[in-house]
């Protein structure tokens, strides 16, 4: 595997192909200058001829790659997938990454101009969207703004509105709470009512804690699945390629950064109509992103095809959980809209 700087990448892309080259694949990955943050870029596909697939992680600051690469490696047979760790995730966290460079606007920014690198590297006119939670986030925006960059968009565990996200999931832990008669839950999640959600950062702690019974709860993985059980599923190539340290250090310091303006999205009010067709992949039992406000979004905006595709036997991660539907709904995404 090569790591390519963007100050070479031109004339380095030939001797890519050529390590990874009888049968024309990539494996690469790439330092890209994305809004004079250098960040980290993973790439592979079996062929260079298939078309972009990039993959938005969640969080904020939470890096998916070794679950994409692992979990839905069948992708790569008929797309070139980009996995990206964000400003202040993952690899492409740093100490020195100036704390007024991590908002909303910035992000989106990056994300525009890694879609117009990977286009001009790979000699393509347009790429496949794929936004996962917090990604989402990112995802919608880059639709809404950049249409002719897409053939398509697809939100995973799509996030609406911040604000009532959380009033929702935090209702439904505390209705569960009460079905179980689960008198510690009902005590710590009452508390966490009086102060959330909010928009400060201080406030992070009453999410954490929200979050701890959601996933007890069965509102972040569907039946026996649990962030151990994720980890377990993961190829050790690709648990080989993550530091830890920057890991641990970037979802901290993204979460601070960025939790508050996350609470500030409400696609309700800023979006009303989309120039790409758009898709939402959403598990039954998700109430990380209430699936309510997917459904009462697709009613009212305007997109040239838009559609709901359910996955039964998931939560937030349906990627994760249900590998083999996921990819099968992607490829199928795909032949539709003409991209293969």
């Amino acid at each position: 595997m090569r790591v390519i700087n963007n100050t070479l990448i031109l004339g380095m892309l030939i001797m890519t192909l050529k390590i990874y080259g009888q049968n024309n694949g990539i494996d690469t990955i790439l330092k890209l200058n994305l809004g004079n943050i250098l960040q980290t870029v993973l790439v592979r596909g079996e062929s260079i001829e298939k078309p972009l697939l990039l993959f938005v992680h969640g969080g904020p600051g939470y890096s998916e790659f070794r679950f994409f690469r692992s979990y839905n490696k069948e992708l790569e047979n008929n797309f070139i997938t980009v996995n990206w760790d964000e400003r202040g995730t993952g690899l492409s966290y740093c100490d020195s990454i100036p704390i007024s460079s991590m908002t909303v606007d910035q992000f989106i920014e990056d994300a525009h101009q890694l879609i117009q690198q990977l286009k001009t590297l790979y000699h393509k006119k347009k790429v496949f969207l794929i936004g996962h939670s917090w990604g989402s986030v990112i995802g919608l925006n880059i639709a809404q703004k950049f249409p002719e960059d897409l053939y398509a968009y697809v939100g995973v565990g799509q996030v609406i509105d911040g604000s009532e996200n959380e009033i929702i999931s935090l209702q439904y832990t505390i209705d569960q709470a009460k079905k179980r008669a689960d008198t510690i839950a009902l005590k710590e999640l009452n508390e966490v009512r009086k102060v959330y959600p909010s928009m400060g950062a201080s406030q992070l702690q009453a999410l954490y804690l929200q979050r701890h019974w959601l996933e007890k709860f069965g509102g972040v993985f569907h039946g026996h699945y649990t962030y151990d059980s994720l980890n377990n599923g993961v190829d050790k190539k690709e648990n080989a390629l993550t530091d830890t340290v920057k890991l641990e250090k970037g979802e901290i310091f993204s979460m601070n950064n960025l939790w508050p303006q996350f609470i500030r999205v409400n696609f309700f009010k800023t979006i009303k109509e989309l120039k790409v067709p758009i898709y939402f992949f959403e598990g039954v039992d998700d109430y990380n992103t209430p699936t309510e406000l997917v459904k009462r979004f697709v009613q009212i905006v305007k997109a040239p095809s838009k559609k709901i595709i359910w996955f039964y036997h998931s939560a937030h991660f349906p990627p994760f959980e249900e590998p083999q539907k996921f990819n099968t709904e992607i490829l199928s995404i795909a032949l539709l809209e003409k991209m293969l």
